[in-house]
């Protein structure tokens, strides 16, 4: 066995091809709807036909059974077409339905090889030799209607063992005819089915016998009119009743003559005059094709004759025509592009020689279709309306037979340029790509709009680029990544230009667009140290007026800044932003914050234009007081808590405390000390508020004794300030000194021994000190145990306000007692007694007397005494007050050279009852008892 092969033309023009396998016992092939079939076979290759539901089984001569799945569904306007095919002739098989299924195939030439013709798929040039290859002689043919009578009720015998070139007889004694290939015709034969009475068969085959009948030279040949005549039906006037064939001619009465023309067949009856005919017309007329009329008479003698008749040239389909360019069908489009050319072309497939008009928007252009089955017409394009159209493209075909055949096909015009345009992201859009755009995901996205379905192109200006195409709603977008973008930006961010262009499904370019993205990732906010008009960021008492007035807040941000939401102390406010500084002020009304000494955490976020946000925090002070402000007297007036003369000599220190510096503040505490009348200001440590300040000596009050008050005012390191006073005990007053009422000395010859000496009682400490002449300074102790120490005090009887002083070792002439008395605060006053008798002017320039405060110098005891002081012995002498009061008698002297006498009323003083004479000698005063008159001031 051999592979057959077959085509499918299904709709659409889709053309399948297969084989039938050579060992395959069965093969199915889908139908569908439409489709014409096409087997590599000859008529005597085809056993048998039937109809299994709507199922066509074929069972070829070998035996092979092949399926048409579906072929009776597609009836109607659509039918399923069968073909046989071999030697480039291309013949279509119909069937007439017998009983039981079986079909009785009919076969018509449709087209052949060398004509074009719409069938050239279907057509198969190769000879299939099938069978030749089972062994039966492939070169008989099988007339038209012969292979259709298989597989009938028992035709054939069931369609078992038939060979190829056999004819089912529709019944007994029909006559088997064979060509000897040339076209003219064997002699004739006829062949008689065997009956139970005449069994005899043929010893080689086992057939019936054929016997040839005998004429006896008295019939009448057939005959057939027409033989040579071609007759033509066809063209667009072609009328049904036109469809009309009558083949006719003569023959021996009542023969049977079997009448076929282009696959159909009737057979007609010899009249009494010998005349027969028989028409076709109506469902009989024969399809389309070129067809020789061919008549088989079958005399009542057995004699079978074939005839040819005329030939019959019927067309009555309009050609076929398929565009390949130019039209939506052929998958063609108008564009700018092509539209600019100037010519546009329509093309397409055609029946050869057939004319073709092709009509556009009222004009036509006409052509032929050539040889090859191919025509083209061109048209101007200002024959053709441009835009964005469907026009209608009417083309008509007419063959030679005058068939004719208009059908409408569309040409899609599109010259327009597409327009696309950006919505978003993008500067003209009014966006600006924000931080969080760029870090969400990492890219940012821009759109727009366009035409549907187009496909575009965005590029940046650094090269970067991205494709698409543009959605049905007409929208775009295109991502880029944060590094293609140029990364986070700064404060004022950064552009980047793009271009954008789209090109249509009609290959039509857009306008290059251009437009630029905005990234500014960054913003900033700042929280200045100006709270409520300080610059110290600490809102102290005079600026919130102590609690009463709004605590401001002011900063910076971006210019552009929207806003600035700024909290403290669980209160939040919107800062008042300026949009061309951004500086921005936010107010906290009193109640939102505490006076005293408070530290609250503040933050401030601002949101710039573009959506960026930023925060600070600041630590905001609010300190409305001063603290741990106070004053001590303690270094001023040591352990007796009284600043007497002592104290003051040099001047007196005060200290305190004060409220140590805050660390971050550009400001130190202050402390300002107003004494008798005169601000100092006070030495700070800010670290921690000890202060200290320096009263000169001159400040501090003299001959004062009580308590006395001074301030202390303290500004801590924000402006806030607190006073309080301050008093200080001072004692400053000196004590009058001790008078000498009288002594009592022994004589030893010239020399006198001073014992006792009668002196004024006091309430204050008393001391006694011996002067020696070399001016060795011993002082004294006084004897309370009878224990007989340095000397003895004792009263005086009858004399309550004094007292007498017992010495254990007397004094001499030359030498001097220091009597000192000190009270409570001090402040000690010594008298100098200077002893001796004689005119040897006596001086006090012994330095060890400095340190007992010599306020009084007594000469009464000596007589005739010369006393010389200076203003250096003065100021020696006294450190409470460069002063001295000196006391005597008439016949005493005292030099006080360069001394002046105090004039007017301070001229004489009186001073525990004894009166002063008084004079100043250069920083010093000199009290001089008017009983001394002897007194040199020059």
């Amino acid at each position: 066995m051999r592979a057959i092969d077959f085509v499918a033309r299904r709709g659409m023009g889709v053309v399948e091809r297969g084989t039938v396998a050579a060992d395959a016992v069965e093969t199915v092939v889908g139908m569908g709807s439409g489709v014409e079939f096409s087997l590599n076979l000859q008529p005597g290759d085809m056993q048998a036909y039937s109809r299994q539901g709507n199922n066509l089984e074929i069972v070829l001569a070998d035996g092979r059974v092949l399926i048409l799945d579906g072929y009776f569904a597609g009836s109607g306007e659509n039918p399923n077409r069968l073909f046989i095919s071999s030697g480039g002739t291309l013949n279509e098989v119909s069937f007439i339905e017998g009983a039981d299924g079986a079909l009785f195939a009919q076969y018509g030439t449709t087209a052949e090889w060398g004509k074009w013709s719409p069938d050239d798929d279907l057509i198969f040039v190769d000879d299939p030799n099938l069978m030749a290859a089972s062994g039966v002689d492939g070169d008989q043919d099988v007339s038209m209607l012969g292979a259709g009578l298989l597989g009938g009720a028992g035709l054939l015998g069931g369609g078992a063992g038939v060979g190829a070139g056999a004819l089912a007889a529709g019944a007994a004694g029909a006559a088997l005819l064979a060509t000897n290939g040339d076209g003219e015709t064997d002699t004739p034969t006829t062949m008689e089915t065997p009956t139970d009475d005449d069994p005899e068969e043929d010893p080689k085959t086992d057939e019936p016998k054929q016997e040839t009948p005998t004429d006896d030279g008295t019939r009448n040949a057939p005959t057939i009119n027409g033989t040579g005549r071609t007759d033509a039906y066809g063209g667009d006037t072609l009328t049904a009743a036109d469809k009309s064939v009558t083949v006719s001619g003569t023959a021996e009465v009542g023969s049977s003559v079997t009448i076929n023309v282009g696959g159909q067949s009737q057979v007609v009856t010899a009249d009494s005059n010998g005349n027969w005919s028989g028409t076709f017309d109506g469902a009989s007329f024969p399809a389309d094709g070129t067809y020789t009329t061919n008549v088989t008479v079958v005399e009542p003698g057995g004699i079978t004759t074939t005839l040819v008749g005329q030939s019959l040239d019927i067309d009555t389909t309009p050609p076929a025509v398929d565009p390949t360019q130019g039209t939506i069908s052929s998958g063609d489009q108008v564009n700018a592009a092509s539209y600019s050319t100037g010519t546009i072309e329509v093309a397409g497939t055609g029946e050869a020689g057939s004319s073709i008009d092709v009509t556009i928007d009222g004009t036509t252009h006409s052509t032929t279709v050539d040889a090859n089955g191919n025509w083209s017409v061109d048209f101007a394009s200002a024959e053709i309306t441009g835009g964005e159209r469907t026009a209608d493209v009417v083309i008509k075909t007419t063959d030679g037979f005058g068939n004719s055949h208009t059908q409408t096909e569309s040409m899609v015009i599109d010259t327009i340029a597409p327009v696309m345009s950006t919505t978003s992201g993008t500067d003209s859009a009014g966006y600006t790509v924000n931080h969080t755009d760029m870090t969400s995901d990492g890219k940012v996205e821009i759109g727009g709009t366009g035409e549907a379905g187009a496909d575009y192109r965005v590029e940046l200006g650094n090269g970067a680029f991205r494709t698409g195409t543009i959605d049905a709603n007409g929208q775009w977008s295109a991502e880029f990544t944060q590094a293609e973008m140029g990364g986070m930006s700064g404060v004022n961010g950064y552009t980047v230009p793009f271009t954008f262009t789209s090109t249509d499904s009609f290959g039509n370019p857009s306008v290059v667009g251009a437009d630029t993205i905005h990234v500014d990732t960054l913003t900033e906010v700042g929280i200045g140290a100006n709270v409520s008009g300080g610059n110290d960021h600490v809102a102290n008492n005079a600026e919130t007026a102590g609690g009463t007035s709004n605590l401001v807040l002011t900063g910076t941000s971006e210019p552009g800044t929207t806003s600035v939401v700024v909290a403290m102390n669980g209160n939040s406010v919107n800062a008042v932003v300026d949009p061309l500084t951004g500086n921005w002020t936010a107010s906290f009304a009193p109640g939102t914050y505490s006076v005293g000494t408070r530290t609250y955490p503040a933050t401030a976020v601002s949101t710039d234009a573009a959506g960026n946000t930023a925060s600070t925090a600041m630590s905001v002070r609010v300190d409305t007081e001063v603290t741990n402000l106070s004053a001590s007297n303690v270094s001023a007036t040591g352990t007796d808590n009284v600043v007497g003369l002592d104290d003051a000599d040099g001047g007196i220190t005060l200290t305190g405390t004060m409220e140590a510096n805050w660390a971050d503040v550009a400001g130190t505490p202050s402390v300002v000390v107003n004494f008798n009348g005169r601000d100092y200001t006070a030495t700070v440590n800010p670290a921690n508020g000890q202060w200290s300040v320096d009263i000169p000596e001159d400040r501090v009050p003299s001959n004062f004794s009580g308590d006395y008050n001074y301030t202390v005012t303290g500004t801590d390191s924000v402006g806030n300030t607190q006073t309080l006073t301050q008093s200080i005990a001072i004692d400053t007053v000196a004590p009058d000194g001790i008078g000498v009422t009288g002594f009592s000395a022994d004589f030893t010859g010239a020399t006198k021994a001073y014992e006792d000496f009668d002196v004024e009682t006091t309430t204050e400490t008393m001391g006694v000190a011996r002067v020696e002449a070399n001016g060795t300074i011993t002082d004294l102790v006084e004897d309370t145990t009878v224990q007989l120490n340095d000397y003895a005090m004792s009263s005086i009887r009858g004399i309550s306000d004094q007292v007498r002083i017992e010495l254990d070792a007397p004094m001499s002439n030359g030498e001097s007692l220091v009597l000192t008395e000190t009270d409570a605060a001090g402040n000690s006053s010594g008298t100098l007694v200077m002893l001796g008798d004689g005119t040897t002017a006596r001086d006090v320039s012994n330095a060890n007397l400095g340190s007992y405060d010599i306020e009084t110098i007594e000469l009464g005891v000596m007589d005739n005494t010369q006393l010389t002081l200076t203003e250096a012995d003065i100021v020696a002498l006294s450190g409470n007050s460069n002063s001295v009061a000196v006391r005597g008698g008439v016949d005493d002297a005292v030099d006080i050279t360069g001394a002046v006498p105090v004039p007017g009323a301070g001229a004489t003083v009186n001073e525990g009852g004894v009166d002063y004479n008084v004079y100043t000698l250069g920083s010093t005063t000199i009290y001089i008892e008017d009983e001394i008159t002897n007194v040199t001031t020059i």
